[in-house]
């Protein structure tokens, strides 16, 4: 089932993945996410695939999701391309949500439970995941060799200047 329930990220990498360095890349990304606490997690040739999470505590990044890291190449660029799937989060709120709306026994009540459980869930689900991605594909470029710029550093020159200037 797509989007919703299916989202996927992708992330430009500035490092350029080939045969010869793509399993230390699927490497780094194996050992990251399991220091998150992913469950299940197997590495093939081109991918690196989780289900689930080894803790359960509410505030689980991968509670209840599956997931597939994977690297692609077009043309001239590499990309590091990460797809979530929701099922269980869409299947867990409905089901609170058909059980609001029978206790109260007012349709939109349960209407109501299912578009907030569900829906904060999703868009918080979606904003760690985005992160995550982006924190991953950072990672990759370190790891071949290619330096993480600061822009803060550069913005809090500018900063200093422009009060400098000001005085």
């Amino acid at each position: 089932m797509p989007f919703p329930v299916t989202v996927k990220f992708k992330r430009k990498l500035k490092a350029i993945i080939i045969a010869e360095n793509i399993g230390d890349t699927l490497s780094y990304v194996q050992k990251e996410i399991e220091s998150k606490k992913a469950d299940k997690v197997t590495c093939d040739e081109s991918s690196v695939n989780y289900k689930g999470s080894t803790s359960n505590l509410r505030g689980s990044l991968f509670g209840g999701m599956n997931g597939t890291f994977t690297i692609i190449n077009d043309d001239i660029q590499s990309h590091l391309v990460y797809e979530i799937r929701m099922y269980q989060l869409f299947i867990t709120t409905s089901i609170m949500a058909v059980a609001a709306g029978i206790l109260t026994r007012i349709v939109w009540v349960g209407v109501g439970a299912f578009a907030w459980l569900c829906g904060m869930n999703w868009l918080v689900s979606l904003a760690r995941h985005g992160s995550l991605a982006s924190e991953l594909a950072a990672g990759i470029d370190q790891i071949h060799g290619i330096p993480i710029v600061d822009l803060d550093d550069k913005n809090e020159h500018i900063r200093n200047e422009k009060l400098k200037n000001w005085m």
